[in-house]
This record gives C-alpha cells, sequence and structure tokens, in this order.
C-alpha cells in the first residue's frame, strides 16, 4: 500500500494570461484596443467608454492582470506552496508568423522577452516564496506554435528556468 505524503503541496494555477501592455482603454476590441499600423499607416477605433479593466476580445492589460493576482494572493497566498503558470503569458499581437504568406503581426522578439519578464517580476512580487512553475505556450515564443530554436534558443530557455 502507497503511503501519503505527510504534507501535501497546495497548488495555484494560472492560465491564458495574454498580457498586452500596448492595450488602450479607450480603443475598441476592432484594433485589439491597439493602435494598428497596416503599411505604414496608423488606425484606431475609439470607444464608447473607458474600459479600465480591459474588453472582450482583448488581450489582459495590468490592470486586470494584478487584480486577479491581487485576489489570489488575498484568497490563497498564505497557502500556496507551487504556481503552475500553463503558457500564454505574452499577447497575441507580439509574437511573429513564421510563414512568409502570413502577415508579420505587430510584435517582435524583444517584445516577447520584455512580457515574460515583467510577468515573471509581477508574479514573484506577489507570491516571493511560492514555486513559479512556467509551461510554454504558443504565444510565449518568437514564432506562432514554434519552439525557440537558433541564435535565440540558449538565452530563451535561461530567462524562463
Amino acid at each position: 500500500m502507497a503511503s501519503r505524503a505527510a504534507n501535501p503541496l497546495n497548488f495555484g494555477v494560472l492560465a491564458d494570461i495574454h498580457l498586452e501592455p500596448d492595450f488602450q482603454s479607450n480603443l475598441t476590441s476592432f484594433s485589439y484596443c491597439m493602435q494598428m499600423t497596416n503599411t505604414g499607416k496608423t488606425e484606431t477605433h475609439e470607444a464608447g467608454e473607458d474600459a479600465h479593466f480591459g474588453r472582450y476580445g482583448c488581450d489582459s492589460n495590468l490592470n486586470l492582470t494584478e487584480t486577479m493576482l491581487e485576489a489570489m494572493k488575498r484568497d490563497y497566498g498564505e497557502d500556496l506552496d507551487v504556481i503552475l503558470v500553463m503558457g500564454d503569458m505574452v499577447g497575441h499581437s507580439n509574437t511573429q508568423e513564421l510563414d512568409p504568406e502570413k502577415p508579420i503581426l505587430i510584435g517582435d522578439y524583444d517584445d516577447v522577452i520584455d512580457i515574460l519578464t515583467s510577468v515573471s517580476y509581477i508574479l514573484h512580487e506577489y507570491f516571493p516564496d511560492v514555486l513559479i512553475l512556467p509551461v510554454i505556450g504558443n504565444n510565449d515564443t518568437k514564432y506562432h506554435y514554434m519552439p525557440e530554436f537558433g541564435e535565440t534558443k540558449e538565452s530563451y530557455y535561461d530567462l524562463l528556468f
């Protein structure tokens, strides 16, 4: 008969944060709540009301992310041993397409790294004594749905782990 652990671990799980630092609360989801640049022309679609905590059809802004983490810390922080971050920490518009037939999205690799660093910093700020285990999502690398490879591979995995 298998014995039970004397002290079981308490897990928190976060999924699909999709942090978008360029979120603008006065823009609609038609432009993903950001200024869009298409063929050199900047497009904006003003909303009728300000969306302080985000808008349906847009990625998460910092206000929404921090409010979620504050609630998680308030309700479970004392008891958590591990937080499993299930990937997709980076907003959809920051990852590029590898396929030359598809349009390149507005983000670049530096944006991906900056957002991963920001999410890591915020998680450790709210949960300094909790083990954070990140999982890589399809939006968390330089190219959609592609593991990191080539000259960025080593520095990318050093950043995460």
